[in-house]
């Protein structure tokens, strides 16, 4: 995600926080303000937190909800982390890596990011 559209989202969370009750009650704030403080939160863009609620929605009331949601959205902050603890000792710009049972990705899109393959 660039810069600018993290410091955006960044924004909208912070709107969020802010906003009336009753602001917070329509659908179309907690579509534009709640999916921009959980993308500012996990670090993730709006398709891929849309995709996630999406999938997840038949599991809303679930006791485990909270931590499948939690554990899918924060696949990006894990993966960057992986990758801040391998360039500690290897360099990843250049690298081709296989992530084998990848779950949601987020160790690829961290490898692609530092320039891994």
């Amino acid at each position: 995600m660039s810069r600018l559209a993290h410091r955006l989202t960044e924004v909208g969370a912070l709107c969020w926080r802010v906003a009336p009750a009753r602001l917070k009650r329509t659908e179309l704030a907690r579509k534009l303000f709640g999916d921009a403080e959980l993308r500012a939160r996990y670090r993730t863009g709006p398709r891929f937190t849309e995709a996630i609620l999406r999938w997840m929605e038949p599991n809303r009331g679930h006791t485990m909800y909270d931590v499948w949601l939690d554990y899918a959205l924060s696949t990006n902050l894990r993966g960057a982390w992986v990758v801040d603890v391998l360039q500690q000792y290897q360099p990843v710009r250049g690298r081709r890596a296989l992530d084998v049972g990848c779950a949601y990705g987020g160790f690829s899109v961290a490898f692609a990011e530092a320039g891994g393959r």
